[in-house]
């Protein structure tokens, strides 16, 4: 008696249960191809789950490199504001230009000055 109410119930859930199994299976499907178009960034990834799995979150390892990615982000960030502002200093304190001049390229200045 008990497998017919097995029956039943897995005729009941069948159509469901195979959209699920598709769906899983096109999951399935999708993650090996991107796993064979990008081999280093799926391992990549695989590696930060497991860290991140394996508890690597409150080490010091993790605050040494969250450090220093932010230390990389500042410097590309305020070199080029620097750089561009003491290129402002330098060269556009040349003199007056008169009106409706094209101000002249600070690359085309500095070349000037070697040439002569």
């Amino acid at each position: 008696m008990p497998s017919t109410a097995r029956t039943s119930a897995n005729a009941e859930a069948t159509p469901g249960a195979a959209e699920v199994g598709t769906q899983l299976a096109r999951w399935r499907d999708d993650l090996f191809h991107e796993i064979k178009q990008r081999p280093a960034r799926s391992l990549l990834i695989a590696v930060g789950a497991g860290y991140v799995a394996g508890g690597g979150i409150g080490t010091i390892l993790t605050a040494r490199l969250l450090g220093l990615g932010a230390r990389m982000a500042v410097r590309l960030a305020v070199i080029p504001i620097f750089a561009d502002g003491i290129e402002r200093a330098l060269f556009d304190g040349r003199g007056p230009t008169p009106a409706g001049s094209k101000t002249p390229n600070p690359k085309q200045l500095i070349q000037k000055e070697i040439d002569s």
